[in-house]
């Protein structure tokens, strides 16, 4: 194993001795946490989000509510708010379902608790966080608006509570750790290893008595530290200068941080992938930018995606950039979700497992005519 330790020392301290990549990989990222926390970190507004409030009671006292909770959903400056009030369930998409049920009025009378549900279509964005906080203070605005009632309206999550401690900060850090993972992937990664082999590096090691995917392996291991702890600086600079403190348990951090690495590990190995299927550096540039970008921009990472069409929505949120930043935001919120974390680490682990696999069929040691 000697060989192995040697040659990932000598990645991290060319690493460390290259002034590009520790802008790229440190520096940018706390630049740009800097730079979007002044500009949306005490920001307000979230983007437009659909909401439908379904009636099933049909009483006055119903229709009352359902016109005052419109009328705040409009009025409040967090979200832009399309509402629809509706008789019956919606067959259309929306982004949360509030429900008035049957018999509302009947418990107001005797002075009962009339409960009004909350569906939320998405369980890791800062809309859907702010959607509950609003009909959180428009119920305990509600009573206080009604005579000889203690308490009439409350509500009951159908939707796992995954975002009640979520705020736009802790968002932007989340989606800024993803971001540092897919650079160093495949720019800090895949384009690397295509220059090294044209460069010749490779047929170099092949006179050392290892094999050469020691080597590789190696070069991921290195790039897998360092993306992490870059990941690391910037949640630690989040926390002391912004106050972006992970309100979930020690065994939510855990399953955080474990799901962290095995997507960074997944992106490496598509990285790998990427500089398997190039035949020169300007090639591999190419397809990382043709990765990366669509990526960066629709993976819900920086700015919530709740006004793209729902078609694409229903697209991305299957996709692993997306899979691995909302396990991040559960965890880190500390509302996790045991069968969506499974399913995004069999997402992350079979992007990660095809890649390795195609990239040991098709990579080749030796510089591509």
């Amino acid at each position: 194993m000697a060989p192995f330790f040697i040659f990932f020392r000598t990645q991290i301290a060319l690493f460390l001795r290259g002034k590009l990549p520790l802008f790229w990989t440190l520096a940018f990222p706390l630049l740009l946490l800097v730079i979007l926390m002044a500009l949306f970190g005490n920001g307000t507004a979230l983007g437009p989000v659909k909401l439908a409030i379904v009636d099933e009671d049909h009483t006055a006292a119903s229709t009352r509510y359902a016109d005052f909770a419109n009328f705040v959903f409009v009025q409040q400056k967090t979200l832009k708010a399309h509402v629809a009030i509706l008789a019956a369930p919606p067959h259309g998409h929306y982004d949360a379902i509030i429900t008035i049920p049957a018999g509302f009025e009947a418990s107001i009378s005797k002075g009962l608790t009339a409960r009004v549900s909350l569906s939320l279509r998405n369980n890791d964005t800062p809309s859907d966080g702010a959607i509950t906080g609003i009909l959180n203070g428009l119920t305990e605005r509600y009573d206080l608006n009604a005579a000889h009632v203690h308490r009439i309206v409350s509500i009951r999550e159908m939707a796992a509570e995954t975002t009640r401690n979520m705020n736009y900060p802790m968002y932007l850090v989340t989606g800024l750790s993803v971001m540092v993972v897919l650079s160093t992937s495949f720019m800090g990664f895949a384009v690397p290893l295509v220059a090294a082999r044209e460069n010749g590096v490779f047929r170099l090691y092949q006179v050392f008595p290892v094999h050469t995917s020691i080597v590789l392996f190696a070069w991921w291991l290195a790039r897998l530290m360092i993306a992490l702890c870059s990941s690391l600086v910037l949640l630690l600079a989040a926390h002391l200068f912004y106050n972006v403190t992970p309100t979930g348990s020690i065994i939510d951090l855990t399953i955080g941080s474990a799901m962290l690495t095995v997507g960074t590990g997944a992106f490496l190995a598509l990285g790998m992938m990427i500089a398997a299927l190039s035949p020169s550096v300007a090639a591999a540039t190419m397809f990382a930018n043709l990765v990366y970008f669509p990526l960066l921009f629709t993976g819900n990472l920086l700015m919530p995606t709740g006004s793209l069409p729902w078609a694409i929505q229903n697209i991305i949120q299957y996709m692993p950039v997306n899979a691995l930043a909302g396990s991040l935001r559960r965890c880190f919120s500390g509302h996790i979700e045991p069968s969506v974390e499974i399913t995004s680490f069999l997402i992350l682990l079979a992007v990660g497992g095809i890649s390795l696999v195609i990239a040991h069929r098709h990579y080749s040691w030796l510089p591509q005519e």
